[in-house]
């Protein structure tokens, strides 16, 4: 995958990885906490944002005023945690 890893960032511009990291270091978030913890303007974090769900990089939740992002998680790695998780539970005998 082209963008898997580090190689996102050869990407990005500088105020896009800025977000980047910050969304690493921060898990879920709203556009308003972003504005604020980067002082950026707000149609910068919005294009921002945009690039990284284009690049299906950051996931929507929800709709409207409570929209909120978090980083993608693959599908197939989540299905393979399901799968390691179930295999690793203990029996109850």
């Amino acid at each position: 995958e082209i963008l898997s890893g580090d190689q996102i960032e050869k990407l990005l511009s500088e105020k896009q990885i800025a977000l980047w990291k910050w969304a690493n270091s921060t898990g879920e978030f709203s556009r308003k906490s972003a504005v604020e913890a980067l002082g950026m303007a707000p149609r910068t974090v919005e294009s921002i944002i945009k690039k990284l769900l284009d690049l299906k990089k950051l996931d929507r939740l929800g709709e409207g005023r409570a929209t909120r992002y978090r980083l993608s998680q693959p599908k197939s790695k989540s299905l393979w945690d399901s799968t390691i998780a179930m295999q690793n539970k203990p029996t109850i005998n």
